[in-house]
């Protein structure tokens, strides 16, 4: 099968699997899917990526090749051995596990016989509203329409010229491969790996084109895709959505849980298109369905951002204020009268408690917890995990800390074991630990802070009893348990999270830590602790599960559009001391 990566990636051991994945045909395998089937799904290097990001699913490989097929038993839920062209192989995985949310081909279609039988006998497992995800390598790529051109075809063991391709698709006859099985293509994504072209192809795409009366620029984009990607769905009535986040500048991992991990998981929906943007944002509208615009933790400003609200109103935009913090800690937000909140149709905010605050500004204010997007399985978090070792993790965390240090200091210096601490973000907590066995990170991108997290035994959440706590989310035991990261972890922003010694331990004051630090100290086995959380991480906390839900509540709230734009409308003219004016009723932005 065509691997660009190389095939020797698939001898890689699991920790590694990752990188060696079809990142692009992994993003477009619904994050909603409870069941999937990959058809060739070799040693099972796509199912085991797709688990890590929504751990619930059922993932079942159909393999050819026996050594393949055994290897992908270790990853997946299931592997029916056989042949793709086989009916049987098709009734025996209806028979056994039912129909599906998803069919999966990763190189696969090219080798079939007959790909569009195969097909058409693979939809009996495919739910009325399930996908289709689909990654061909293209027959038109210039490294082999330039060899033919002169001449060449020469077969070889991997690649375009792959010996065992027994059909050719362009972006032209895939489209009518889909068309053909009764499918719409609903995400089309092209890739383009390997050689950079010769310069002359662009003058040989405006001589082809002229002769083909085509623009130049799409046969110059065909001919540069290596791989087609492509989504498809049987005809569905429901409308499409497109949803844009703003986020605030990029530090470390700080925007993953808020925003690249909910957008990647809502974009690899059917239907549902999504675009990040930075300090600027280009922002179009979808003519037939939701449009929907997530602000995250805006401060804005009444002698600016009201001209961008009426913007996105002008172009139905359904405006979402993401707030996970106390507002309390920006004083421009209240020194411009809350337009943070007053200034959004709805507000989507990470606990109950700040569901309650800012009600008080914005009566439409929703509750969208915290969840965590990537859970490794329970054996590869365990193998990155070093005995002996606490996280301490967070941004300005140093006060929160600061009544613990003398507690945690002695408790090292007077164990008999050597303990090594991994300190995340905040230096002032690195320099209060006295002990010489500590490491300290800055800044890091979110799968790095979590795979620092996996690394420890315990990881240790302390929060001071202040006003801003009170409405912290419980993200870093839900990111712990997940990782299989025993919490020490404060009782006022986790006691209804943490079963104390059955999940993880709790404290208050320094004289409980220390107590629990004994105890742990002496503790013969937290596995059983380790476990359960792990367990409850996989059940309560993976983000997948609850994109769907999110997804209803938009579209449920875009229904409600022209009363919650009156409302909004209402709120400004108080806000800018002006009259109520709808600006939702059409014309285009400037």
């Amino acid at each position: 099968m065509t691997n660009p990566s190389g095939d020797t990636a698939a001898q890689s051991p699991k920790s590694s699997y990752y990188s060696n994945v079809n990142q692009d045909l992994l993003q477009i395998v619904p994050a909603t899917a409870e069941r999937v089937y990959e058809f060739g799904c070799g040693e099972g290097r796509l199912g085991w990526a797709y688990k890590t990001w929504n751990p619930g699913a059922e993932y079942i490989g159909i393999e050819l090749f026996p050594d393949a097929a055994a290897k992908a038993r270790e990853v997946l839920d299931a592997v029916h051995e056989g042949s793709a062209e086989d009916p049987s192989v098709t009734t025996a995985a209806l028979e056994r596990h039912g129909l599906a949310d998803a069919l999966v081909y990763g190189d696969v279609l090219e080798h079939l016989v007959d790909p569009w039988a195969a097909l058409k006998d693979h939809l009996r497992l495919l739910k009325d509203d399930g996908v289709v995800c689909i990654c061909v390598p293209n027959a038109q790529h210039w490294m082999l329409s330039l060899n033919l051109m002169a001449g060449h075809f020469e077969y070889q063991d991997s690649g375009l010229h792959d010996r065992t391709h027994l059909r050719f698709f362009t972006g032209r006859s895939l489209r009518r491969f889909v068309e053909g099985a009764g499918l719409t293509m609903k995400k089309l994504h092209r890739r383009r790996i390997g050689t950079k072209p010769p310069a002359e192809l662009e003058q040989i795409c405006r001589t082809l084109a002229d002769a083909k009366g085509v623009p130049p620029q799409d046969l110059h984009n065909d001919l540069l895709t290596f791989q087609y990607v492509v989504q498809a769905q049987r005809p569905t009535a429901t409308p499409p959505m497109q949803i844009d986040f703003k986020k605030l500048a990029d530090r470390g991992g700080f925007n993953f849980t808020r925003v690249a991990a909910p957008a990647r998981a809502f974009n690899s929906v059917p239907g549902v298109s999504v675009a990040v943007h930075g300090e600027t944002a280009s922002i179009s509208a979808h003519p037939e369905g939701p449009n929907i615009f997530v602000w995250q933790r805006p401060i804005l400003r009444l002698n600016r951002d009201p001209a961008q609200i009426e913007i996105l109103r002008r172009r139905r935009k359904l405006i979402v204020t993401d707030f996970d913090d106390d507002p309390d800690l920006w004083r421009e937000i209240p020194e411009n009268r809350y337009l943070s909140f007053l200034g959004a149709h709805v507000v989507q905010v990470s606990t109950e408690s700040l569901v309650q605050k800012i009600k008080q500004w914005n009566p439409n204010t929703f509750l969208v917890p915290n969840r965590v997007p990537q859970i490794f399985s329970y054996a590869e978090a365990r193998a990155q995990s070093e005995p002996n070792t606490i996280f301490i993790g967070g941004f300005n965390r140093g006060p929160d800390f600061e009544a613990f240090a003398e507690t945690v200091n002695a408790f090292a210096a007077r164990s008999a074991r050597d303990w090594r601490f991994l300190v995340v973000g905040d230096e002032t907590i690195f320099s209060a630990l006295t002990m010489p066995n500590k490491e300290f990170f800055r800044i890091l991108p979110y799968d790095q802070y979590m795979a620092v997290m996996r690394r420890a035994d315990l990881a240790l959440l302390p929060c001071a009893d202040s006003a801003v706590n009170a409405h912290k989310s419980n993200l870093k035991f839900m990111e712990a348990a997940a990782g299989a990261t025993v919490a020490i972890a404060s009782r006022n922003v986790y006691g209804a999270s943490v079963s104390d010694g059955a999940t993880g331990f709790l404290f208050d004051t320094p004289d409980d830590l220390a107590r629990v630090l004994e105890q742990i100290d002496g503790h013969p086995d937290l596995e059983p602790i380790r476990a359960r959380a792990y367990d409850q991480a996989r059940r309560d906390f993976a983000l997948s599960p609850s994109i769907a839900g999110v997804l209803d509540l938009y579209r449920t709230l875009y229904d409600q559009y022209d009363a919650l734009d009156r409302q909004l409308a209402e709120r400004l003219a108080t806000l800018l001391d002006r009259p109520a004016g709808g600006a939702s009723g059409g014309g285009t932005a400037g």
